[in-house]
């Protein structure tokens, strides 16, 4: 018998049929405040970000937004600028939040504003956060997004480690996505390692034939030549005296 009714999303079917503790683990939606500091920049973000804004137009926008570790009074702006990034991360993840494919995209496509906000220790691990706390309930985004960053150099193995054991990821501490990223970034170091031990094995192999060359080209060759006389006895009295003359050379090092 089929029973006719209101018909339900493939989404609201699937969360009906879960308990309560899973409904909150999908529950990613939220409610945004606009007296939130970065809210109206955040909005203007993500309208240049749909006009396929270019690298340098984010950054003239990203020029204003405020930066709450520095006094009003300081005018040198030097400071590290935490809403920065939060303002274009949370911006950009939440466009590109559709497919994995839309974010490495968009990774890509802002590659040099994410190394801009990024050129310090603090804003490398200031990024991993703001990525953390934007996808904290999906690990498999998380994962695949730190492995994104340091392929593509906006994070290094150094800051991963550092932030993995921060007190910010102590209650993640022993989940197992949060151990799968540090082995992940451990052999990619490992790898790195490697390859930059191959490259000074093959300079110092190359130094050694240069100096090798050196030496011989430096050499000083002193040349002499000495008559040689041969008597060479025909028949049983006659002797012919024949004479030649050898060179030969010595070779000194400077």
């Amino acid at each position: 018998m089929v029973v006719h009714g209101a018909a339900q999303s493939p989404h609201s079917t699937q969360v009906s049929g879960l308990s309560l503790g899973w409904t909150r683990v999908f529950n990613v939606c939220c409610s945004v405040s606009g007296s939130l500091p970065g809210y109206a920049l955040a909005t203007t973000v993500g309208n240049a970000i749909k006009n396929r804004a270019s690298n340098e137009e984010i950054l003239i926008i990203l020029k204003d937004v405020p930066n709450p570790n520095q006094d009003e009074d300081d005018d040198e702006g030097d400071s590290f600028n935490p809403l920065k990034i939060e303002v274009f991360l949370q911006t950009l993840l939440h466009l590109a939040a559709k497919s994995f494919s839309h974010s490495f995209s968009a990774l890509a496509k802002f590659h040099e504003v994410l190394k801009t906000l990024t050129d310090s220790d603090e804003g490398k691990l200031h990024i991993l956060r703001v990525l953390y706390e934007f996808w904290r309930s999906h690990p498999e985004m998380i994962s695949v997004l730190v492995d994104k960053l340091i392929r593509t150099q906006i994070v290094d193995c150094a800051a991963v480690a550092n932030w993995v054991f921060s007190p910010d990821m102590a209650h993640d501490f022993t989940r197992f996505y949060v151990w799968e990223i540090l082995h992940s970034t451990i052999r990619k170091m490992n790898k790195h390692v490697q390859k930059i031990q191959k490259e000074l094995d093959e300079a110092k192999e190359k130094l050694e034939k240069q100096q090798s060359k050196k030496v011989q080209d430096n050499s000083v060759c002193a040349c002499v030549c000495v008559r040689v006389c041969v008597c060479v006895c025909v028949c049983v009295c006659a002797c012919v005296r024949a004479c030649v003359f050898v060179r030969v050379c010595a070779c000194v090092s400077d």
